[in-house]
């Protein structure tokens, strides 16, 4: 199995969502995690590691944007979703250096799938967001027709390929044994990953098919090449106790060790 988390295959995928079928999937993903976010006001929300999914992070009601480790995306924030509060945080997913129940969303586009240890990056990240928080994930469906189509040509440049992608039953299942459950959860396009669709035939061909986005959910959505999910940190009530609510983001970032070791040995 090719480790997904290697340096090649970041650049492999870097490369990828630069091309027609790597956008569309990305405005596909983008568009469905924009709808599924709450409508409420999350003071503190930061994209952990993965690829830029343009105007997801703007369409957050908070005070407060950070991005934890650089994007894998070749798909620069633009300045429509930038803002002047967006902070960025170098770190590994896999050790995010934020304090405990400092978000309220967490924002793991691929990430898992770009991940040694996905198991630690859910870690991380359910002990930093704070209780009735949000985790939003996308990532590649292992089993769904872009993966057939690759396992029926090894050569074939598009994702997934054979790397470490989890389904999507899987991601919910870790995140249940970390005290979240599931808020939403879609399969994400249905269409076949045309090598090049800016070319006359093969968009033709991308028209003809768009009936499938709207049956695939219906008649086979496990032929979806990727899926979103959101999940709630549940909390456990007091009969009596006030409810949860914060008035000002607290987004904290946690010392370095070498900074924890300088300031026990000043």
């Amino acid at each position: 199995m090719r480790d997904s988390s290697a340096p090649e295959y970041r650049a492999a995928l870097r490369a990828w969502f630069a091309t027609p079928p790597g956008r569309e999937l990305a405005a596909a993903e983008a568009g469905r995690l924009r709808a599924m976010l709450p409508a409420v006001y999350l003071p503190a929300a930061a994209q952990i590691g993965g690829v830029h999914l343009d105007g997801v992070m703007a369409a957050v009601n908070t005070e407060v944007r950070a991005v934890v480790g650089p994007l894998a995306g070749t798909v620069t924030p633009d300045a429509e979703t930038v803002t002047p509060t967006l902070l960025t945080v170098h770190a590994k997913p896999e050790h995010t250096p934020l304090g405990g129940n400092s978000i309220d969303l967490a924002l793991l586009p691929h990430t898992l799938d770009l991940c040694a240890d996905p198991h630690a990056v859910l870690r991380e990240t359910a002990q930093a967001v704070a209780p009735d928080g949000y985790i939003a994930v996308a990532g590649f469906n292992p089993h769904g027709l872009w993966a057939w189509l690759n396992w029926l040509r090894p050569g074939s440049p598009h994702p997934p390929r054979r790397g470490r992608h989890h389904p999507l039953a899987v991601v919910q299942d870790w995140l249940a044994l970390l005290g979240f459950e599931p808020v939403a959860g879609e399969m994400v396009f249905y269409r076949p990953p045309f090598t090049d669709a800016r070319r006359p035939r093969w968009r033709r061909w991308h028209e003809r098919l768009a009936f499938l986005e709207r049956a695939g959910p219906r008649w086979w959505p496990f032929a979806a090449a990727a899926y979103v999910l959101l999940a709630r940190k549940k909390t456990l009530r007091m009969a009596g106790a006030a409810e949860r609510g914060r008035a000002a983001p607290n987004l904290t970032v946690a010392p370095s060790p070498a900074a924890a070791a300088a300031a026990l040995n000043s």
